[in-house]
């Protein structure tokens, strides 16, 4: 099970990297990026989940490549709040607030929206 956790890993930090050098060069900043992983990869692990309820058969390897491994490299939570901070001490509130609200609040509605959808095609 760790092998599949790490190759999964592997695979969703450089998705993740890929994605934030991405908004970095187009959006000319990073947290775009890091904002982007965190809401996407909410919605696909509600998706996963619902889906996996929905067929009641998933192996837990392939869940645990793609949730804990995947998306758990893909999303970060230690890049966003240094993101924050960095926003908050360059004395760039709204767009800090914007930033943690938008990562928190859409990371919730996203997963509540993967797992609905998850359990309807499922």
């Amino acid at each position: 099970m760790l092998l599949w956790v790490m190759a999964g890993g592997a695979l969703g930090a450089g998705g993740r990297y890929i994605l934030v050098d991405w908004a970095s060069r187009t959006l000319h900043a990073s947290h775009y990026g890091v904002a982007i992983a965190n809401l996407l990869g909410s919605l696909l692990i509600g998706l996963l989940f619902g889906l996996a309820q929905a067929i009641g058969d998933a192996s837990p390897k392939f869940i645990a490549f793609l949730t804990v491994g995947v998306l758990g490299g893909f999303t970060t939570f230690s890049t966003f709040s240094l993101d924050a901070l960095r926003l908050l001490e360059a004395g760039r509130f709204g767009t800090a607030m914007i930033y943690m609200a938008g990562s928190a609040l859409g990371g919730l509605a996203a997963a509540a929206i993967g797992v609905a959808v998850g359990r309807a095609v499922g």
